[in-house]
């Protein structure tokens, strides 16, 4: 289950800035990695998840949200400020066979695309050669076809892509998608665009399941409501947001959009959050770095051509943030619902620390050599005194029944992953 949306420059209170925003739901126990690649030129075939692919000329410097067992991404930039995100959706005929996975796609479309159209052409041309296919899942047996948003600073697309057929079409200045299979759409079709409507293929119990049709109810109604002033704070709070005001996750739903997982229909978490600000100067890549963006600060990453600056937190943070959220599974002396005004305030924090630095990377005023790195040390502080603070919330859980057998399947899941440490 995962969430993306774009908001173009028209639509936004920053009018120099396109944004983009996702949450990779996931396995809790998969780590998510977020890396830049610098500028490259390859030859030869490259090695992607299972299959090796040709792979002659230039690369794109890109910032990917991956997961660590995956070549390609869930999310990611390039220097050229193109954003792309993938959704499973649940339709037939699914694929087993080992080829190209809809991640790797999207890292090799980012790789090599200088625009949202140029991306969207890579990722079909190495869709038709070589397939799409195999399990998208390390723990078991999983698999979907694609769904991708692709946005730059004047266009946004949407590309779905069921076993080897393709449709793709040209968005509006805001919108989101989700798993779910919408119908064929009145939009402005883009140049190489084959139309194909998959909305009779999909796996309705899944969906359903799923919720992807009142999550991008709800991701569309906050960019509506935003129209002409959509900020990126707009965007942490979307990403943040829960359905209902529930006293502890074990009462969560697919409905949420910050998702937290538990037993049956709810295997997933999100395992890492990622907003994007791109203008014509400079990229700006907000993200969590960790799962469960309603208890983690995003933190910015400044991309330039060849250099990346903020990247101060591996696995091993990762890893901590996750043990801390499992044990906040076990506190009542802990409420999601009031720790989001300090939340809020150490978020806002960071933003005044880190805003003449973005304001003057987005205008081009400040470049690689002028960056004020002591910034990213004042805000990693910042983000450790807030992972202390969610340490030392500790306490005896009621057990219900409920409760009870999410303890269980939440103990299962610690077994599985050996302890985090």
């Amino acid at each position: 289950m995962c969430d993306t949306v774009c908001s173009l420059p028209e639509n936004n209170f920053d009018s120099r800035v396109s944004l983009f925003g996702k949450n990779s739901d996931r396995d809790p126990n998969e780590t998510q990695l977020v890396e830049f690649y610098p500028r490259s030129i390859r030859s030869g075939k490259t090695h992607t998840t299972y299959i090796d692919v040709e792979y002659e000329g230039k690369t794109n410097a890109v910032i990917l949200s991956r997961p660590h067992w995956i070549w390609g991404a869930e999310m990611g930039v390039n220097e050229k400020g193109v954003s792309v995100g993938n959704e499973a959706i649940f339709s037939s005929p699914k694929v087993k066979s080992k080829k190209l996975l809809g991640m790797d796609l999207l890292r090799l479309g980012l790789e090599k695309g200088d625009d949202a159209a140029s991306t969207a052409k890579t990722m079909i041309e190495y869709l038709e050669t070589y397939g799409q296919g195999g399990s998208n899942d390390r723990y078991k047996e999983e698999y979907y076809n694609n769904m991708f948003l692709i946005s730059d600073l004047k266009k946004a697309l949407k590309l779905t892509i069921v076993e080897k057929e393709y449709s793709l079409e040209r968005l509006n200045s805001r919108y989101s998608i989700s798993n779910k299979i919408p119908a064929s759409e009145s939009v402005n079709k883009a140049d190489f665009e084959r139309s194909h409507n998959f909305s009779y293929r999909e796996d309705i119990l899944y969906s359903r399941l799923g919720r992807g049709l009142e999550r991008s109810r709800f991701t569309s109604s906050v960019l509506d409501d935003k129209s002409k002033s959509t900020q990126f704070q707009d965007i942490f709070r979307m990403l943040r947001h829960h359905e209902g005001d529930w006293p502890h996750p074990s009462r969560g739903s697919n409905r949420d959009i910050c998702m937290h997982a538990g037993p049956l229909s709810r295997r997933f978490q999100t395992v890492n959050s990622f907003v994007v600000m791109t203008s014509k100067k400079g990229t700006v890549v907000w993200s969590t770095f960790s799962s469960n963006p309603c208890i983690s600060l995003y933190k910015p990453i400044l991309l330039s051509g060849n250099s990346a600056f903020g990247l101060l937190y591996n696995s091993d943070y990762w890893a901590r943030g996750e043990k801390i959220h499992r044990n906040l599974l076990n506190s009542t002396s802990f409420s999601y619902y009031e720790f989001a005004n300090l939340l809020d305030e150490r978020q806002s924090q960071i933003i005044d620390i880190s805003k003449a630095t973005i304001d003057g990377w987005l205008s081009g005023d400040t470049s690689d050599s002028t960056v004020d790195q002591s910034i990213f040390k004042t805000i990693f502080d910042i983000d450790g005194s807030h992972l202390s603070s969610l340490e030392k919330s500790k306490g005896p859980l009621h057990k219900g029944l409920t409760v009870s057998l999410y303890d269980s399947w939440w103990k299962k899941k610690e077994r599985s992953l050996g302890g985090l440490t």
